[in-house]
């Protein structure tokens, strides 16, 4: 069970909590970076909703590679499952994987550099990653 807490009748969850901490610190540190080594930020705020669309598919079916029992109950009982899952192992592995797909992918249609992208958003994520780990 993850930690939570109650305001009123609410259940508020930490570790939700923490995620949307960690994607706002991701969001500024690829900003930041961006302005420092003089790269359009636009790249990434105009592509945010297919790198999110990414990481939520890459993270549920890499979850489902590690708890493979949880898509046949999910189809029994309802998709709950697909976004409540009680354990999130390899989900973030599967999350990094669909954005740096995405990220990949998008760069060489633009016709960008790659290393300068991969680098921000390495950058970016440790640093966000360090930061939801404390």
């Amino acid at each position: 069970m993850l930690p939570f807490f109650v305001i009123g009748d609410i259940k508020i969850y930490t570790f939700g909590i923490t995620l949307i901490l960690c994607a706002m610190i991701f969001i500024a540190f690829l900003r930041k970076l961006s302005h420092r080594l003089e790269m359009n930020f636009r790249f990434f705020s105009r592509n945010f909703l297919t790198f999110l669309i990414a990481i939520f598919v890459f993270g549920r079916v890499f979850y489902f590679f590690d708890h493979p029992g949880d898509w046949s109950y999910g189809l029994r009982y309802g998709l709950e499952v697909l976004f409540f899952s009680p354990s999130y192992h390899f989900s973030l592995i599967g999350g990094i994987f669909g954005f740096l797909a995405v990220l990949l992918w998008k760069v060489d249609s633009f016709g960008l550099k790659k290393e300068k992208y991969l680098d921000i958003s390495v950058i970016s994520f440790l640093s966000a990653y360090t930061i939801g780990a404390i």
